[in-house]
């Protein structure tokens, strides 16, 4: 392909469309760094929440916006994370603490 015809996408403009995947990548990261650091609930916690934002992310942002939030159809990807999110946040409260914490 002749250089003047290459993509005018360059890695500047790749991440910008990549912000929704590395905000819920952040939260997780941050929720495991809790987890690991200070208290594991707390973290499993943050993890949840931060799943949770990326189903409000997917519900409300447009495909084009998406990026690689966006694994199958928009129905099936909030579902499936809100599905998470949710199990994560209820494995946090109801799982008993291991006795002397």
């Amino acid at each position: 392909m002749p250089a003047d015809k290459i993509s005018t996408t360059t890695a500047a403009t790749v991440p910008a469309v990549q912000w929704p995947l590395l905000v819920v990548l952040a939260g997780v990261a941050g929720g495991l760094a809790c987890a690991f650091l200070v208290e594991w609930r707390t973290g499993a916690g943050i993890v949840g929440v931060a799943v949770g934002v990326g189903a409000v992310l997917r519900l409300t942002l447009s495909d084009r916006l998406t990026g690689l939030l966006r694994a199958r159809s928009r129905g099936f990807d909030v579902a499936l994370l809100t599905l998470m999110a949710a199990g994560i946040i209820i494995g946090a409260i109801v799982i008993p603490a291991a006795p002397g914490q």
